[in-house]
């Protein structure tokens, strides 16, 4: 690697590509390095053998309001589609496998008040995170200091409804909500607009998919700079010297 580099790029994802090709439009001298075989990060699309189907196995949809996404799809000519929301969708918890119309599956009245309740006072909390310094939110220490699910266990009675929330939160996150602290999940909500809208597909964060997959949007900005992105190369340290990094 030469040591002639204004920057040097970890990670060669949305952020890490994004950042790189801003630094080449700037004129500076950069390497991008990245430990896996490929980029894309968390964007990863896989073709399904002997056919000319793919998959998105990470990040897949984008809907209105990210406007960043949408601006960065126009600017690279790639199309969009909407994401197929016809018939019944399928829920799974645990062993229980059911199918049910519309964006929440069908409750007795008792869970259906409760989780109404939950999500409710979610979306009050959130709007009050500062976006910009979300660590002046009133309270900040306390809420980052909590789980998602610490929250959840005191506001949630019936299993009914937490089981519910719990799968639409890991689909939102990726992760268990005893994994998120409450600002966090606080921050994400209002950043995303709502709730309602982060787990909603028609007209919300799932609203269409990438024609070609998410991780041809990477692989199309990251065109102009690919010489410059460094594969397999896995960062182990860093070492900060008085003149130089």
């Amino acid at each position: 690697m030469s040591d002639a580099l204004d920057f040097i790029v970890i990670g060669a994802g949305f952020s890490g590509v994004e950042a790189a090709y801003t630094l080449d439009r700037a004129g500076a001298r950069f390497a991008v390095l990245e430990a896996r075989d490929r980029i894309g990060g968390r964007a990863y699309t896989t073709p399904l053998d002997g056919t000319k189907t793919y998959v998105d196995l990470g990040g897949q949809w984008v809907g209105p309001t990210q406007d960043a996404l949408l601006e960065m799809l126009g600017e690279l000519g790639i199309e969009t589609f909407k994401t197929h929301t016809e018939g019944k969708s399928i829920l799974a918890l645990g062993e229980k496998v059911r199918s049910y119309a519309g964006t929440i599956p069908k409750l007795n009245p008792l869970s259906l008040i409760e989780l109404g309740l939950v999500m409710n006072r979610l979306e009050r909390m959130a709007r009050a995170v500062n976006l910009e310094r979300p660590w002046e939110t009133p309270d900040a220490d306390r809420l980052d200091s909590t789980t998602l699910a610490s929250f959840l266990d005191r506001n949630l009675r019936t299993r009914s409804a937490r089981s519910v929330l719990d799968a639409g939160l890991e689909t939102v996150f990726a992760a268990s909500a005893g994994e998120i602290s409450l600002l966090h999940a606080l921050f994400y909500f209002k950043s995303g607009t709502s709730l309602e809208n982060l787990i909603t597909t028609g007209g919300g964060a799932q609203d269409a998919r990438i024609d070609g997959g998410m991780q041809s949007v990477v692989e199309a900005r990251a065109r102009s700079i690919r010489d410059r992105i460094r594969l397999e190369h896995v960062v182990v340290g860093i070492e900060q010297k008085s003149a130089s990094v």
